[in-house]
């Protein structure tokens, strides 16, 4: 510790001590410490990081879509995989149904008001696609995350 003179008196031990360095002293490593954060910080949210993408990259591919006409199981084909295109016998006539990364969809049908063709992509389980006329039915299945708790 230094020491400063006191006007009118002998120099005595000054009480605080002078800091030396960047005019923060210890507080400017406190402050940088706490907007960087700590080393476990950084850890804990990279492990929460990879438990999340994986977590989503699994439930990712464990959806596939079943395809039945009559009421029989015809086809299944995972989603996410190699784009597949199948043709269904319908009653009126074919249907061709089409499974690739972003879900499987009704492509063409021999329906008259072809409402199965225009509803579109369908990767949600739970999701179908169905066309009464033809007796043909896309179905998706696979783990899925609540979307309602009942008590």
């Amino acid at each position: 510790m230094r020491s400063r003179p006191v006007p009118g008196k002998g120099a005595h031990p000054d009480p605080v001590p002078q800091r030396r360095g960047h005019a923060l002293g210890r507080r400017g490593d406190s402050m940088r410490r706490k907007l960087i954060g700590k080393p476990a910080d950084w850890v804990a949210a990279l492990a929460l990081l990879f438990l999340c993408a994986w977590a989503a990259h699994g439930h990712a591919n464990s959806r596939e879509a079943e395809i039945y006409a009559n009421g029989q199981l015809i086809a299944r084909w995972p989603i996410g995989k190699q784009p597949k295109t199948f043709t269904v016998p319908g009653l009126l006539g074919p249907v061709v149904v089409r499974i690739g990364p972003k879900g499987a969809r009704i492509v063409e049908a021999s329906c008259p008001e072809k409402r199965c063709v225009h509803s579109g992509a369908h990767w949600l389980p739970g999701d179908a696609a169905i066309c009464a006329p033809n007796r043909v039915a896309v179905v998706i299945r696979g783990s899925a995350r609540f979307d309602a708790v009942v008590e």
